[in-house]
């Protein structure tokens, strides 16, 4: 579970029958700092309201009280107590938001295509549903800009609903690599290096 799926710990304990009596997992620390592009910083937006079960991964459309508009950005953060939300962004757009508030948050569908369900095989044999969040997530980690991502997705996952399921991560990573170069062989070379577990579950 650690290795697959990313956990922080687990706790496990059994009877003398084998019959679990004890299960805890925590979540992995991670700071916010790995998950924002060179020359992007992450930007708090204080907002009048946040839209409910708005989570980390959502993408909204930002009303600004100075007129200005925030269009398509993904969520990195939510605070609900505060209301506040977090983005990542590029320096130019944090003298934008700098002393403003955000008076109307509205939150946009996903744009990833829907594609059938495909299976992935983990290397401990585990078989789940592939996520795509963690090939976008893993792209921007090496720099690529949201219009490649998407664009580098989708193809991705057109090759992959053509292979016999369930894939393994391994293959994943490499058809993922293979479609990066074609677009920006700098990038697929970072993304090469990077530990495949790193990737987990992509």
């Amino acid at each position: 579970m650690i290795t697959d799926w990313g956990v922080g710990d687990v706790e496990l304990e059994l009877d003398q029958d084998g019959k679990v009596i004890h299960f805890a997992i925590s979540a992995k620390e991670q700071g916010l700092s790995v998950a924002i592009p060179e020359g992007s910083v992450a930007i708090p937006i204080e907002c009048s309201i946040v839209p409910s079960h708005l989570v980390a991964g959502d993408v909204v459309k930002i009303f600004l009280d100075n007129n200005e508009v925030i269009e398509k950005i993904e969520v990195k953060g939510v605070n609900e107590d505060q209301k506040v939300i977090t983005i990542v962004a590029d320096l130019g757009m944090l003298e934008k938001i700098r002393g403003n508030k955000a008076s109307l948050v509205v939150a946009l569908p996903s744009e990833i295509p829907r594609h059938p369900a495909i299976s992935v095989a983990q290397k401990s044999g585990v078989i789940e549903e592939f996520k795509i969040q963690k090939i976008v997530n893993s792209l921007k980690k090496v720099g690529v800009k949201d219009d490649l991502s998407k664009k580098i997705v989708t193809q991705v996952q057109a090759k992959l609903c053509k292979m016999d399921p369930p894939v393994s991560t391994r293959l994943i990573k490499a058809v993922v690599i293979e479609e990066l170069e074609k677009e920006n062989p700098g990038a697929a070379k970072k993304l090469r290096n990077r530990k495949l577990w790193e990737l987990k579950a992509f």
